[in-house]
């Protein structure tokens, strides 16, 4: 199982690569397309919940520990299976990329990571799967188990970014003592 622990390390290397596009591009990004993203609801507007790279750095750094601390239990317990569905999920996301830049007819950060890394992860899903002692009805339910919990986790950091928010600018207005 080596060679899976292997494959384990490439979920947090391509979570910061991909998400490393959104944390650079997204703020020009909204400027660039402030007007068009001015007439589309809140609803409908991609990264409607960014305020500042600051904070949305802050919500990704959670995230990336999270997915760290899975892949770090898997290798230790070898079991696998939460990791393969955070793996999916993650996976799964790069549709919600394509989706957006399709609605919103216009370039969205994340997509150019979500079309290269898509195969690859599309491979390392198929690959894993035959590896993995786990029945396609367990790796089901853990792949819609994990979509569902990442969401919710995804839910509430785009709340926390506001507390982010709070945090860092009572760190940059001298509030907290160094």
């Amino acid at each position: 199982m080596k060679s899976l622990d292997l494959l384990v390390w490439l979920l947090p290397v391509m979570f910061l690569l991909h998400d490393f596009e959104e944390i650079i591009l997204v703020g020009v990004w909204k400027q660039k397309y402030r007007k068009i993203l001015n007439r589309l609801s809140t609803k409908k507007q991609p990264y409607s919940h960014f305020r500042n790279t600051d904070s949305f750095s802050m919500a990704i750094a959670v995230l990336f520990l999270i997915i760290v601390v899975i892949g770090l239990l898997s290798i230790i317990t070898k079991n696998y299976i939460i990791w393969y569905g955070t793996f999916f999920t993650f996976t799964a996301h790069f549709l919600l990329h394509i989706v957006l830049t399709l609605r919103f007819k216009h370039f969205v950060p994340g997509i150019i990571t979500s079309i290269i890394l898509m195969p690859i992860c599309l491979l390392i899903l198929y690959q894993v799967t035959a590896l993995l002692p786990y029945s396609y009805v367990t790796l089901v339910i853990s792949s819609l188990l994990c979509c569902l919990l990442l969401a919710i986790i995804f839910h509430f950091l785009n709340q926390l970014i506001n507390v982010f928010d709070k945090w860092l600018q009572k760190y940059a207005s001298n509030e907290w003592k160094d």
